[in-house]
């Protein structure tokens, strides 16, 4: 679904009528040759999309980190993996038109491994290189000591609660003065061990990136919003929460 927000009223779109009349415009107004959506959604929606879209060419997914290169229809879904762990090189070909005149193409799908050994490119070196400088010197800053390590791998975080990120929680109902935070576990991204010892600025600010949205709300919703929380569990999934002055306990057999 897509949110649309105004005058305090929220609407939800579903992701593939917006599609396509997005692809109608694209195809039939600007004449485009070739379609790619930029989706972030779960890979089943990215399914979803090219079996129910027409004129998709190629979806390039995010969001659930799965490795992923499949056709449907005439459709390809390209996931890449993990952030900074893995990236895709795409070669897109256009080979002789069909006696219609519709423009045909081959894409060729190289996944690759983020790793030391990979050549850097040349164009682009100096400007990572200069935006990189400028931002370790900050991310360097101690800011505290830990006496253990941190586990933040998905495969804990995901699944159980995790001092860590409530200790996050509390600092943002201490701030907002709320009457209580749920976080998400998908805020976290780092997916690493923090070892005990020195805590940079940058290992902190590194792991979380969304904003903090104070709502009121009904007690009835806040229930709905812990439901949903565990609604996918034991599964891997962002929604999984820690939680600040709340308490609950479910039945994760149901």
């Amino acid at each position: 679904m897509l949110l649309t927000s105004y005058h305090g009223r929220c609407d939800y779109i579903d992701f593939v009528d917006v599609a396509s009349r997005m692809v109608y415009t694209l195809r039939e107004e600007h004449k485009c040759d070739f379609v790619i959506a930029l989706t972030h959604m779960m890979g089943y929606n990215d399914t979803k999309l090219a079996e129910k879209v027409d004129g998709i060419d190629l979806i390039l997914g995010g969001h659930d980190h799965l490795i992923r290169h499949e056709i449907h229809r005439t459709t390809q879904i390209v996931k890449s993996g993990t952030n900074f762990k893995n990236f895709s090189i795409l070669r897109i070909e256009q080979t002789a038109a069909e006696a219609n005149k519709k423009k045909c193409f081959n894409i060729h799908h190289q996944l690759e491994e983020v790793t030391r050994k990979l050549p850097s490119n040349p164009v682009l070196e100096p400007y990572v290189r200069e935006m990189y400088d400028k931002f370790q010197q900050r991310q360097d800053q101690i800011i505290c000591l830990t006496d253990c390590e941190i586990d933040l791998r998905f495969c804990f975080i995901r699944k159980n609660e995790s001092p860590y990120i409530s200790m996050f929680a509390d600092w943002y109902r201490f701030f907002t003065e709320a009457d209580c935070v749920i976080l998400s576990s998908g805020n976290f991204r780092n997916d690493c061990i923090v070892h005990e010892g020195p805590l940079s600025y940058g290992t902190v600010t590194n792991q979380i990136e969304d904003k903090v949205v104070v709502k009121a709300v009904k007690g009835s919703q806040l229930l709905q919003a812990l439901d949903n929380a565990v609604a996918m569990y034991p599964n891997l999934s962002g929604r999984f929460a820690c939680f600040s002055n709340l308490e609950f306990t479910w039945d994760s057999k149901r």
